[in-house]
């Protein structure tokens, strides 16, 4: 097993002038195939960085361009396996961080390629943090905002894997600052992607829905990636708080002829949210399956969101089929107790998402029913709706003919 120390100590007697070549030589050997080093590779790699950062070593001006040569001659060796470069990046960046300002380049280097062996083996947070610590606004090390906004973003998507959505919109408010319309189409799009996560993660689902919505109809993504943004869509609207907000998406994705073709789950839930029809325990078990971790964990009364979201559009079901119903009879109905059906309904009466008002002395619930005219009015402007969209196809079949 060869060590490199008789060659350093060899190249320490050499002329200033002669070590750049003498340490450019030494790496080059370091990691030739056959090489009697590569059994020792990472005590040898450790021998030298230290020797170029000692005291006695050859000093920067020759130090510098020897790590540089050294850790890009690391990321091409052919024949070191993959924990060997890992080991050896370790080692790069123990030895130069405590002259970081001196070694930024070889550093930064080491931690990319250190980031994406930890990301290979799904060490999602580990690899976060290696990208979290190249330096970037040092002033010693011109950086381009492109290639901070690379890190930044690179360093979200990470985080998000662990569901660390906190830290994730951190990086994704400094990427906020780089990205512009110029940027690559596929960088935007992976920003807008991380943003619907977070969106998603944050419970925010009527923005997230808006985001992902927007994202599926982007011409660089394939069919198979548009079908799975248009899931997350669903999802998001669905586990939204019932109202008139949510009212409109789920319009929205019902008239969408790409959400019919859909699994039979989200097709089926978006069919029965927008047209107002009361969804059944097996339903919401169905579409529980499909949703991620994040979507299950428990609010603070011990339900998840889906039950919540589930629970406020049975509600407004309801109002559409009762004039006034019992509290105990609509807890039946909900599936919950009728304290938990009043305060429902209080909350939504309240954010005026809901028409009515409760008597709690009798334990009835009053629905506010629209009048005759409006229901007229409504039922024409949907007619009207229904017009326009036969019109725009025979428009459509007419331009294609005479093409």
């Amino acid at each position: 097993m060869a060590t490199t120390a008789p060659l350093l100590a060899q190249i320490a007697g050499l002329p200033a002038k002669d070590k750049p070549a003498a340490y450019r030589d030494l790496t080059i050997a370091l990691f030739a195939p056959n090489s009697p080093h590569i059994a020792a590779i990472t005590a040898n790699v450790d021998a030298l960085l230290t020797d170029l950062v000692s005291d006695g070593g050859p000093g920067l001006v020759v130090a510098r361009p020897v790590a540089n040569d050294l850790v890009a001659a690391m990321v091409d060796a052919p024949t070191v396996d993959t924990n060997t470069k890992r080991q050896l990046y370790e080692v790069v960046i123990d030895r130069l961080t405590p002259r970081l300002v001196s070694f930024e380049d070889p550093v930064a280097l080491a931690r990319e390629k250190l980031s994406a062996i930890l990301e290979d083996e799904e060490e999602w947070t580990e690899a976060a943090r290696m990208l979290m610590n190249i330096p970037m606004d040092t002033g010693h090390r011109q950086v381009t905002d492109e290639y901070k906004l690379r890190i930044y973003i690179h360093i979200v998507r990470l985080l998000l894997e662990d569901e660390d959505s906190v830290t994730a919109e951190t990086y994704l408010n400094r990427a906020g600052f780089l990205i512009g319309p110029d940027h690559d189409a596929v960088l935007q799009l992976t920003y807008k992607m991380c943003h619907g996560r977070i969106l998603d993660a944050k419970r925010k689902f009527l923005e997230a829905s808006q985001k992902y919505l927007e994202l599926s109809y982007a011409p660089q993504l394939h069919p198979d990636e548009k079908n799975l943004i248009l899931q997350k869509a669903v999802t998001c609207t669905v586990l939204a708080e019932a109202g008139p907000h949510r009212s409109r998406l789920l319009a929205q994705l019902y008239k969408d002829d790409r959400v019919h073709k859909l699994p039979q789950v989200f097709v089926s839930m978006v069919e029965k949210m927008y047209l107002g029809r009361i969804l059944r325990a097996h339903e919401v078990s169905d579409f529980s399956e499909t949703l991620a971790g994040h979507h299950l964990a428990k609010l603070a009364d011990g339900s998840t969101v889906l039950d919540r979201a589930v629970i406020q559009h049975n509600l407004l079901s309801a109002s559409r089929i009762y004039a006034n119903i019992s509290l105990a009879e609509l807890g039946r109905l909900l599936g919950v107790d009728a304290t938990q059906a009043e305060t429902t309904a209080a909350r939504m009466i309240t954010e005026r998402r809901l028409l009515g008002h409760l008597d709690q002395i009798d334990g009835f619930l009053y629905f506010q029913t629209q009048g005759v005219l409006s229901s007229w009015d409504a039922r024409v402007a949907a007619l009207c709706g229904q017009v326009d969209d036969v019109v725009a196809a025979i428009q459509k079949r007419a331009a294609t003919a005479t093409a």
